[in-house]
């Protein structure tokens, strides 16, 4: 298995379990205690491994926080340590090609030193939950449209990602790399 598959905030060599997983729900008061974090986690990610600019950052977080505020249509799932810090994360939303929704994973991230593989069935339901959840308010808006996929983008190892998913049941196929040049 290759170390670390979604990647590392700090450059921790500690080596822990992280305890338990958290979907971040804006209906629920023990979620906020945390949001203040994850927000900050998905900023510091986006700017060391998206390389997101001041404004792009700036942008981002404005968009989290609405997302999170007015309609509930994000993805947050906080990983916890025995402590109730929080030592990994995982951002996302629905997404739309052409018609058809699907979850997109924006971001996926463990800090340095903890292993995830014992937490990754809990990562797989809350993602099957939200779809749940999204899929019952396209039924209740009548429309005929469910989220049926999950897309998740990586900045490290894809093939390493899909084995890391696969390992916890799931049928992944890493399909296309996306290549971002400057001008």
């Amino acid at each position: 298995m290759d170390e670390m598959i979604l990647g590392s905030l700090n450059g921790s060599v500690r080596k822990s379990t992280a305890e338990r997983v958290v979907r971040l729900d804006r209906n629920n008061s023990s979620s906020w205690a945390h949001f203040p974090r994850f927000i900050e986690r998905s900023l510091i990610f986006a700017e060391k491994l998206v390389k997101y600019n001041s404004l792009q950052l700036k942008n981002l977080e404005q968009d989290l926080c609405n997302r999170w505020a007015t309609t509930g249509g994000m993805l947050a799932i906080a990983i916890l340590n025995e402590h109730d810090q929080m030592v990994g994360h995982v951002l996302g939303w629905v997404n739309v090609d052409y018609g058809q929704p699907y979850l997109f994973n924006f971001q996926a991230e463990m800090d340095d030193g903890f292993d995830m593989r014992p937490l990754l069935d809990q990562v797989l339901v809350e993602h099957l939950d939200y779809v749940k959840w999204a899929n019952e308010m396209y039924e209740k808006g009548g429309q005929p449209v469910r989220i049926t996929q999950v897309v998740t983008q990586t900045m490290r190892n894809a093939d390493a990602l899909v084995r890391y998913l696969k390992l916890g049941g799931a049928m992944a196929v890493a399909e296309r790399t996306v290549i971002r040049w400057q001008l």
